[in-house]
Formats: structure tokens, C-alpha cells, sequence
């Protein structure tokens, strides 16, 4: 309790918990189970912390300021969850849980990079997850990899701001784990101003053009609803992608495709 600093000697450990005041920490460490209290602070002092359990923040975690180390790795054997009673900002995020799934319980957002280094998925779970400060190079690992991805659900966000009139947002995305569901979104902004943007889908197309309500349709298209926002009124080119699978047998021609813009009645 209290304002400490922690000297790691031992850079493993199993659950630890952070108790009042503010804690610095002064060497990275690997842990089972994260967990930030009520009124206490884990500032990482640009180290990085390897997590194979949960992390949960119900205080504040104080990122670092940009350096090449500062990296939240998410590693774990099986499920783990990132969440709490308070957002968490973090610098550099990794996920690298070999196919595994990181649940978010509240908002997320990254100022640096965001990597998958191996399979692994971030389920938004109705939360927010935003990339602050893009640059093309904001997700090195991106590619066209269909089995590391951030799983939309219909009600949180992936958003991502600051893009320029040069950069390109790209959301790594799929509607389940299930690699056919990957539908990743590429969106170029062509104004002067920088701009956010924020993506979510679901795997079916409804009447209403929403994810939510209407007959759902069954012919004559892709299986997605792609709901795409700007924080600005303004020109952009936006690329689509999808699996074959998730094309309607009937009706559907690829050669005749073109993006249906719902406005509402």
C-alpha cells in the first residue's frame, strides 16, 4: 500500500495483485493473473509485461511513452479476459495466445502498435477497442491472415483515429473465430483533415440494412452487414473483403456486385 516502487528480482510470478497508492515498476516480469485495485496505479515505466492469465484494471495502469520495449503481451494457454471497472490505455498490445480469444469487459485503447504475433483473436464483448495515432505501420503482422483478427459483435467499436489524407485505416475483423468469417475493412481517407473511423458487421443482411430487426435476406448477396461511421463528413475509398463462403448461392454474381448504402425507411 502506498506509493512504492517495485525492484523486480523474480520476473515470474502467478497472480499479482496491485494494493492502493502507486506502484512503478523497475524490470519487465511474466504473470498468471493481473489485477489492478480500486485506488491503486501500475505505471510499467516502458517495461513489458507478459500476461498467460486475465488482466483486470479496477484502478489505473499508466503506459509508458513510446519506446521499442513498453509491450502488454497476451500469451496465454486457453481464454483470457482484459477488462475491469476502468478503461485501459496501453502503448504497445500483443496478442500472441495461439488461437485463443482475449475477452474485452470494458474499453481498450492502444496509442502505439497493435500486433498479432501469432493466431488469436480480441472479442469486443459490446466494448470499445481504439487505435489512437494511426500510421500504415500501426499493425506490422497484418497481411491477409484469417486467423487473427478483432471479432465484431454488432454493439462494441473498433475505432481508429487520426488518419491522414496519405494513410490507409485498416480493420482486421471477423464476425467469430470461425477463419470463413474474417471481413476485414480497409478504408483510405482522400480529405486534408484527420479522421477516425469506426467499424463493426455481422454475418447476415437484414431488410432494415441494420444488424438488428427487419427479414433477413437470403439471395442476390454476401452474407455480412458492414456498419462503417466517420467522425466527419468526408471522401474516402473503402475495400471490402470476405470470404466465398459467406456469398448467397442464389442470385449472386460477382461480376454484378456492388455496396448497398442503407439511409433508412
Amino acid at each position: 500500500n502506498g506509493t512504492s516502487n517495485i525492484t523486480i528480482v523474480c520476473t515470474l510470478f502467478n497472480n499479482l495483485i496491485i494494493n492502493g497508492g502507486a506502484t512503478t515498476m523497475l524490470g519487465s516480469f511474466t504473470v498468471n493473473d493481473l489485477t489492478i485495485s480500486t485506488g491503486a496505479t501500475l505505471a510499467d515505466n516502458d517495461n513489458n509485461i507478459d500476461i498467460t492469465g486475465d488482466f483486470i484494471n479496477n484502478g489505473t495502469f499508466q503506459a509508458g511513452e513510446g519506446t521499442a520495449a513498453d509491450i502488454v503481451t497476451f500469451n496465454g494457454a486457453g481464454a483470457q479476459i482484459l477488462g475491469g471497472s476502468a478503461a485501459t490505455t496501453f502503448n504497445n498490445l500483443t496478442i500472441a495466445n495461439n488461437g485463443n480469444t482475449v475477452t474485452l469487459n470494458n474499453n481498450v485503447t492502444v496509442t502505439a502498435l497493435f500486433d498479432f504475433s501469432t493466431s488469436g483473436y480480441i472479442l469486443l464483448n459490446g466494448k470499445n477497442f481504439t487505435i489512437n495515432n494511426w500510421a500504415d505501420t500501426k499493425i506490422p503482422s497484418l497481411g491477409n491472415n484469417t486467423n487473427r483478427y478483432v471479432i465484431v459483435d454488432n454493439t462494441g467499436l473498433f475505432i481508429i483515429n487520426g488518419v491522414s489524407s496519405t494513410e490507409t485505416a485498416r480493420f482486421p475483423i471477423g464476425t467469430s473465430s470461425t477463419n470463413t468469417d474474417f471481413c476485414r475493412v480497409d478504408i483510405a481517407n482522400l480529405d486534408n483533415a484527420h479522421q477516425s473511423f469506426s467499424v463493426n458487421a455481422c454475418n447476415y443482411v437484414n431488410s432494415t440494412g441494420t444488424c438488428s430487426g427487419g427479414t433477413q435476406i437470403s439471395q442476390g448477396g454476401v452474407n455480412i452487414t458492414y456498419s462503417i461511421t466517420s467522425a466527419l463528413n468526408n471522401n474516402a475509398t473503402v475495400k471490402l473483403y470476405w470470404d466465398a463462403s459467406r456469398e448467397m448461392a442464389t442470385n449472386f454474381v460477382r461480376t454484378n456486385c456492388r455496396v448497398n448504402h442503407y439511409t433508412g425507411g
